[in-house]
């Protein structure tokens, strides 16, 4: 079966995922090394602009840059998290907390990415809107009142 590249679909928009971060994300004990083939990458993917997005893994933690008008961010580790020494310099800090899983929402040519928890089984929700989600759904969807009557006492 052939791969599809980058150059046979120019007008699919294009999220690329990889697993090493392809930038210095500010961790010396993940960056000392680099990325063999980072400024490959960044060579080709400017000749394709349907790349909206790169997101990579690796660094058990959320980072963000910009190559040009391209986004590129690391996923949150779903097991432990990673941060910065001092200055960058000190020893790796070491997180027992797992992040959100990233999501990624694509209507369009609108790509929103954030971060969101399961609901895990027998935890109570933060905050319950069941009842009053399809009301509420419905009078959004019309434009209309979202609610006339709301307690904002709590």
């Amino acid at each position: 079966m052939a791969r599809p590249t980058l150059a046979a679909a120019p007008d699919t928009p294009t999220v690329v995922l990889t697993h090493h971060t392809p930038y210095p994300t500010g961790s010396w004990w993940f960056d000392y090394q680099g990325v063999v083939g980072a400024e490959l990458l960044r060579s080709v993917l400017s000749r394709h602009p349907q790349v909206l997005r790169v997101v990579a893994g690796h660094v058990h933690r959320s980072t963000q840059t910009q190559w040009g008008p391209l986004v590129l961010s690391t996923a949150g580790s779903t097991a432990f998290q990673t941060g910065s020494g001092v200055g960058g310099e000190g020893p790796p800090i070491i997180v027992d907390h797992s992040a959100p899983a990233t999501l990624l929402w694509w209507r369009d040519d609108t790509l929103v990415a954030s971060g969101g928890r399961p609901r895990r089984p027998g935890h109570a929700p933060t905050c319950d809107i069941s009842e009053e989600w399809a009301a509420y759904g419905d009078a959004t969807r019309l434009g209309g009142t979202i609610s006339s009557h709301r307690d904002t006492t709590s």
